[in-house]
């Protein structure tokens, strides 16, 4: 079964996920404003290509370009129409893509919407849907991530597990003073997603790589159980109407090597980061073995 083997592996090794697909796709030509997911139908080589460009740089596990494939997010480009097509389609891509050589995640990304504006089911009944159509399409693997506010990190978990008690990452967006935007620290995050059931709890985009550490070392002192981290590339900076992350890739390794260290199961890349930064990455953790 995938998941044996899935927990096998991190027993073993430190597993490398993928890096970016927005910026990758800003590099081919998406423009800002655009609505990532919808290139699964417009562009699907494109995609295809991507994946396979992070398999060959030695990601364990890639994922669906799905994060804002959710019918809230989708609403704002007038797709909402094509969820089910686009989610379908981005799980076909992935695993061609994959061919057996890597895991799979299926991607769930916020909502986008303030708790406020949205409410409390029509936030869960957007994740069911879009958890629903990736699982029924083959995914036993599931990611959530770049999650701000707790409340809306469980009910994607809670999504999930109703669905079919796969494994299931999440990891938070933490910022200065190493708080969430909801103001949940890493210790409450912990026991809040384990309590739900989430089974790798990590961090991703945020914060300064140098925070992100601070902040999985105090996820690891909470409690046992098995990590993900996804840094961003350092902090953007917007030169001529354009994102410039700083962190090369030598930079990531050096912070993948102190990660693995540290204890993390899985190491990947958030915003900014390239093919470039995960070749460095697996080299780095392949050296350590």
């Amino acid at each position: 079964m995938m998941q044996e083997k899935l927990y096998r592996r991190m027993e073993e090794q430190v597993l490398i996920f993928d890096g970016a697909m927005g910026t990758m796709l800003l590099a081919r030509g998406l423009k800002m404003g655009q609505c990532l997911e919808g290139f699964n139908l417009e562009c699907p080589d494109i995609i295809f290509q991507i994946h396979r460009e992070y398999i060959e740089a030695g990601a364990d596990i890639i994922q669906t370009n799905t994060f804002g494939a959710n019918r809230i997010r989708l609403k704002d480009f007038q797709m909402e129409s094509k969820l089910m097509d686009i989610n379908q389609k981005a799980v076909d891509i992935a695993y061609k893509a994959a061919k057996d050589a890597c895991f799979v995640a299926g991607n769930i990304g916020p909502v986008g919407k303030r708790w406020n504006d949205v409410g409390e089911e029509e936030i869960y009944q957007a994740f069911y849907q879009q958890a629903k159509i990736l699982i029924d399409e083959g995914v036993e693997l599931i990611n959530i991530e770049t999650m701000t506010d707790l409340r809306e990190a469980l009910l994607a978990v809670k999504a999930v597990k109703d669905i079919k008690d796969i494994p299931t990452i999440c990891s938070m967006s933490f910022g200065k003073g190493l708080k969430t935007f909801d103001g949940s620290t890493p210790e409450k995050v912990v026991q809040c997603l384990m309590e739900k059931g989430a089974d790798i709890i990590g961090s991703n985009c945020g914060s300064d790589i140098s925070d992100m550490l601070m902040v999985m070392e105090k996820m690891i002192q909470t409690s046992s159980g098995y990590w993900i981290v996804q840094p961003n590339a350092g902090m953007p900076k917007k030169i001529e109407n354009q994102m410039v992350y700083s962190l090369t890739p030598e930079e990531m390794g050096c912070y993948g090597r102190r990660f693995a260290e540290l204890g993390i199961n899985i190491i990947g890349g958030c915003c900014g980061t390239t093919p470039a930064h995960i070749q460095v990455l697996h080299e780095v953790i392949t050296s350590m073995k």
